[in-house]
This record gives C-alpha cells, sequence and structure tokens, in this order.
C-alpha cells in the first residue's frame, strides 16, 4: 500500500516533469526568429568585412604616397613600386615600404609612366575577392613652380578583376583627378 507521503513525493516528481521542456511549437518559432534575424544582420557583417579589406588598399596605398615623396626628395624622381600578387613579390618594389597584402595585387601602371613628375599605381582585388572588393589607384605629382606635391586616391565605383588602368589618376588643369568610372577620396 502506497503512504501518503509517497502519494505527495510522486505527485511533484509528476508535475516537474510534465512542466519541463518546450513544445515543438515554441522551438519552431524561435528557430524561425534566429533565422529572421541572421538573414537581416549577416549581409551587413559581409559588407563591414569588405569595408575593413578594403582600407588595407587605401592604407597602403596613402603610405608608398608618402614614401614616393621622400623618394622623389632623395633620388629626384619617383620609385617604381614593383608588381605583387598577395604576399607574392613579382617585381620589386624601389620604395623601403611592404607592399604586400592579403587580398590585393599591387602594381605600377604604365600609362604614361613613372618619372620625375608623377607616378601612377594601383591595387587590384584578387580573383577570389573581386565580387566584394572594390579597385584602387593612387598617384602623386609633383609640381616644380611650387615645390609640392599633388596626390589623388581613387576607388572603382564596380567590381571588375582588373580595371586599374581604367580607373587611374589624370591630371585635369593642372590637379590629379580621378579617370573613369571613380570616386576620389580625400
Amino acid at each position: 500500500m502506497i503512504d501518503q507521503n509517497s502519494k505527495i513525493i510522486f505527485r511533484l516528481f509528476h508535475k516537474k516533469s510534465h512542466l519541463q521542456g518546450f513544445t515543438l511549437l515554441e522551438l519552431l518559432i524561435t528557430v524561425i526568429i534566429i533565422g529572421i534575424l541572421a538573414a537581416m544582420g549577416i549581409p551587413s557583417l559581409l559588407a563591414q568585412v569588405a569595408r575593413a579589406r578594403e582600407s588595407e588598399a587605401i592604407t597602403t596605398i596613402g603610405t608608398i604616397n608618402r614614401a614616393q615623396v621622400a623618394y622623389r626628395y632623395q633620388y629626384g624622381t619617383f620609385a617604381l613600386i614593383g608588381e605583387t600578387r598577395g604576399s607574392t613579390v613579382i617585381k620589386p618594389s624601389q620604395l623601403e615600404v611592404p607592399i604586400t597584402s592579403k587580398y590585393y595585387a599591387y602594381r605600377d601602371i604604365p600609362r604614361p609612366g613613372t618619372d620625375e613628375q608623377r607616378a601612377k599605381y594601383g591595387a587590384t582585388a584578387l580573383p577570389e575577392y573581386t565580387d566584394s572588393l572594390k579597385n584602387y589607384t593612387g598617384g602623386i605629382r609633383y609640381i616644380s613652380s611650387t615645390n609640392t606635391f599633388n596626390t589623388v586616391l581613387c576607388r572603382g565605383n564596380d567590381h571588375t578583376e582588373d580595371n586599374v588602368d581604367d580607373i587611374r589618376p589624370r591630371l585635369t588643369d593642372g590637379v590629379w583627378t580621378c579617370f573613369g568610372n571613380t570616386t576620389p577620396l580625400k
């Protein structure tokens, strides 16, 4: 025979086990809410990752512009930056700054060429990143009449594999401007 205390203990355990856990509907609603939040947040996260990767190219081209000023003062001409693809150096740079990257290939832009008056160079997103990263170009020009330098940094407005020759800086009314489908950056 079951005594009174055993009945109370049985009821406590029975009620407790009945109240534990979630129903299938509650779990389904939770999963749907998490899915909606993830769908809203992932594109924003990916855009922020791309911007962070692009900041590498902006910083590197800015560093090259500053190194070009020092090189021009020392040697009387601008340096060739060589060519790199990611961390592989194909042609060494004349500058003493590291020009390797995880996301970009850097090279000189040959039109019209680097000399004592000007230098142009570009950062092209490596093939595995062309869908998300934009290309950049930079340039520097020495203005002998005022003994000053004029620099420019251009961002390509579309994601194409190698358009740095088309978004190159050019001289307009004595000032470097961006050419083609680009946005000048300050």
